[in-house]
């Protein structure tokens, strides 16, 4: 499993395959919380590709598509249990 990232302020969103969305221009980390729970952040995704997909009419297919699941290194990201 991967290292424990920190986390990234998260936004929900109206989708019908995402909860929430977050972006983190430091590091240039999207984080995608999908409907069923699983979070997962994108590397190196530039802030001008973040905005278009937080503001696209469809967040669920901006994500699915080549512009960020196809063109970006990913993690799934463990949520703490408490």
């Amino acid at each position: 499993m991967a290292d424990k990232q920190p986390s990234i302020a998260m936004n929900p969103v109206k989708s019908s395959n995402v909860n929430a969305l977050g972006y983190d221009p430091a590091t240039k980390r999207m984080a995608v919380q999908f409907k069923g729970g699983k979070t997962y952040h994108y590397h190196g995704v530039d802030a001008k590709t973040a905005e278009e997909v937080s503001t696209s009419q469809s967040i669920g297919s901006a994500v699915n598509s080549r512009q960020v699941k196809g063109g970006y290194k990913y993690e799934r990201i463990e949520e703490d249990k408490q």
